[in-house]
């Protein structure tokens, strides 16, 4: 049965968030924390590492929707790339893990239509290029890299693509540009 840990962010009220802990089934050394409430997906080398990802990455969250004078947005129970991650897909339909450099690199060059502000050195806030700066519900998602800050769990990747939309082949296709792969031609 997996884990659930609840986060209590520090505020003038108490706000209570359900969250799922379990490890990746490919490498039961990463663990996966999806908080049940909002999507919000952290990972960590342990399960103690993800538990206190998730419970940093809630807090901020709530103290930047609090200090902006916004509500914690809420997307989903989990996200639905999320939940395809359980179906049998072949091995070219996975996304990786990525560094965390690499993959700001990816997202700032190909897909233009987005944005983010560095609010740490592991931690970065995504959010749409052309949106209205005084939204009171702005659509942002936060990534918070793991290992000291060096890598992004390819659930955090999922959780962006679908919280806005992306195709993930457009990803792959960026990812691919980046490395400057090609698939094989056909003959």
């Amino acid at each position: 049965m997996p884990n659930v840990a609840q986060a209590e962010p520090q505020s003038s009220t108490t706000t209570i968030f359900r969250v799922l802990l379990e490890t990746r089934g490919n490498d039961p050394n990463i663990w996966v924390a999806t908080c049940l409430e909002n999507g919000y997906v952290a990972t960590g080398l342990g399960y103690d590492e993800a538990r206190d990802n998730i419970i940093d990455l809630l807090r901020t969250e709530v103290i930047y929707a609090n200090e902006n004078g916004r509500k914690l947005g809420t997307r989903a129970t989990i996200p639905s790339a999320l939940e395809q991650k359980w179906k049998i897909l072949g091995p070219s339909d996975e996304l990786c893990d990525l560094g965390f450099p690499t993959f700001l690199g990816i997202m700032a060059k190909h897909f233009p239509a987005l944005t983010y502000s560095r609010e740490r050195a592991n931690y970065a806030r995504f959010k749409l290029t052309n949106q209205n700066p005084v939204d009171p519900q702005p659509l942002t998602y936060p990534i918070q890299a793991r290992e000291q800050g060096t890598i992004v769990g390819y659930e955090q990747i999922y959780g962006l693509l679908d919280c806005f939309s992306i195709d993930v082949q457009d990803f792959r296709d960026a990812f691919n540009s980046h490395y400057k792969l090609t698939s094989p031609v056909e003959t």
